[in-house]
């Protein structure tokens, strides 16, 4: 390459860079500019004057409906079922028959063994009266006890095997399911029926762990039943739990209600609200206008005609609220509709 074209490369080299740094500076004016219109231009905001109130902390779970009573009722011995006495859905008292396993077998050696008990009854007292009048040794008259004993011993224990045939309530309430039918076998110790007394319930939820200081024997609580009640159920913890469960760090609570007009069911899914704190003299804002960012949750305050930017400490959130900790004072105006785009210091004209 010749010296005249190299000098002439350079040449054209200085020039681009005159011009492209010239260009960055042209930008960065630009960009100044720009945040200085952010500054001097006006937004319309609405604002609310911030006021303090009484402020309830709940946390929020979802819990399921059980039985506080319920029992799967079986037969120890096994044996065929005869008959149904209470249908599926059926309401029964304490102590009602509700199936009858077949025994006949069991009937007729229950009626032996009262025989022969009543026959080792009569020997005894036999060998009880000739004992008093010395006709007899003492042993033939305890042979007749002991005898007359057994006899009772072994008649006692087929009149039980009998009875338990006749699979009885346990307490009263309504016969839920029934999982073998009329002349099938039922195996020693399997579930027959299914028993439930749907008139008093609870609710069972999972609280996380992080809540255990928070909550103790009763506590309050609101349960929600949607399309069921418009109002919540009132309720207190009457039962926690003394672990928690590794799985998903939360510990077991339960709520007794009441089930008057029947209309709840085992398993169904409320929302339960607990009561974890009580408050008073607290700040409440809607929770959209509370920022996120890397330093917490900020919001906007009208002041003088211009934004004021502010951090602010919440207590929790509940219900579209935010219970505001600090940050923020009674009487100050909250910005609450414009306040996406503001910036510290922004001039703002109030139009409510």
């Amino acid at each position: 390459m010749k010296l005249k074209d190299l000098f002439s490369l350079f040449f054209l080299t200085g020039i681009l860079l005159i011009f492209y740094s010239c260009g960055k500076i042209e930008k960065k004016e630009d960009d100044g500019e720009k945040e200085t219109k952010n500054l001097n231009k006006t937004t319309n905001v609405e604002v609310i004057t911030l006021v303090s109130d009484t402020y309830i902390d709940y946390i929020s779970v979802v819990g399921t409906i059980k039985p506080v009573t319920q029992a799967k009722l079986s037969y120890q011995e096994g044996g065929i079922i005869y008959k149904y006495l209470k249908s599926q859905g059926s309401w029964v008292n304490k102590g009602d028959t509700i199936l009858i396993i077949d025994n006949d077998v069991l009937r007729a050696s229950l009626d032996a063994a009262k025989a022969q008990y009543e026959l080792a009854q009569i020997t005894f007292e036999k060998q009880e009266q000739v004992y008093k009048d010395n006709v007899n040794s003492e042993y033939q008259y305890l042979q007749a006890k002991y005898n007359r004993d057994q006899a009772l011993a072994n008649y006692n224990l087929m009149k039980a095997r009998y009875e338990k045939t006749f699979i009885k309530a346990p307490f009263s309430g309504i016969v839920d399911q029934k999982f073998i039918d009329i002349g099938e076998m039922v195996v020693p110790g399997a579930p027959i029926v299914s028993l439930i007394n749907s008139g008093s319930l609870k609710v069972q939820a999972g609280i996380p762990e992080r809540y255990i200081g928070k909550i103790s024997r009763g506590t309050k609580v609101n349960i929600f039943i949607k399309d069921i009640y418009d109002e919540p159920l009132q309720g207190s913890i009457s039962y926690i739990s003394a672990t928690v469960s590794p799985s998903n760090r939360t510990f077991n609570v339960e709520i007794n209600i009441l089930n008057s007009k029947r209309i709840l069911k085992p398993e169904q899914a409320v929302d339960v609200l607990i009561e974890v704190g009580k408050y008073d003299n607290i700040i409440s804002i809607p929770d959209e206008v509370a920022l996120r960012t890397d330093d917490g949750y900020v919001v906007f305050v009208a002041k003088d005609g211009k934004t004021e930017q502010r951090n602010i400490e919440i207590i929790n959130r509940y219900d579209k609220k935010i219970a505001v900790k600090s940050g923020l004072e009674v009487g100050e105006k909250l910005i609450v509709v414009g306040y996406q785009n503001l910036i510290n210091g922004e001039n703002i004209n109030v139009v409510n």
